[in-house]
């Protein structure tokens, strides 16, 4: 196998990565996620996860295989980011309350020797049952809201909020893991047949 790097600063993605059992490391890349709003969401979130990549070829040569993903929830062509304080997070979910938004990621794979690039967008829907107000402050008094896009994490308490989805539940975490094995594939590695 390739030597990997995860190029994240989410402990929710390395987790996951650590599900698959590949050999990896973790590289927190530091660059400007800003995108124009003249952009669409999927070419965004594309755009940022090749940034990611690309930089951690430049801060780590040697490492043959770089994986990157960027999310972000959005509802009614509006992206949620990460809240700031409690009233940003009671805001964001109350504006999710009772109804549908999706949650897209942009994974790209760079092979750092050829520079062979794989990439795909994600997409799930996710739907919020209707919450009462005391729910949505208890939720956010919890803490666990303050590093997630759309204040809420999937994998946590914030199922409470969740009626269902439709699409890749680890999209909803943060890194959609039969995406990844599909670029994986296209790059020529089956993690099936492959000694990790």
């Amino acid at each position: 196998m390739k030597k990997v790097i995860l190029a994240s600063a989410s402990p929710r993605r390395v987790a996951l990565m650590k599900m698959t059992g590949i050999d990896f490391i973790q590289y927190s890349c530091e660059i400007d996620e800003e995108w124009s709003g003249n952009t669409s969401h999927e070419d965004a979130v594309m755009d940022i996860a090749r940034r990611k990549a690309a930089q951690a070829v430049v801060d780590n040569p040697g490492y043959e295989m770089i994986v990157a993903a960027d999310t972000v929830v959005m509802l009614e062509n509006k992206v949620f980011g990460k809240p700031g304080n409690r009233d940003e997070a009671i805001s964001m979910l109350t504006a999710l309350n009772g109804k549908e938004h999706l949650v897209i990621t942009g994974m790209c794979l760079m092979d750092s020797a050829s520079q062979a690039l794989y990439s795909a967008v994600e997409k799930t829907r996710v739907f919020f049952r209707r919450l009462e107000e005391y729910e949505i402050e208890a939720y956010a008094d919890r803490g666990e809201c303050y590093d997630k896009a759309g204040a809420y994490g999937i994998q946590g308490c914030g199922a409470f909020l969740i009626e269902r989805i439709d699409g890749c539940y680890y999209n909803v975490v943060g890194l959609p893991l039969n995406l990844l094995r599909s670029l994986l594939l296209q790059a020529g590695i089956d993690i099936w047949r492959t000694n990790h």
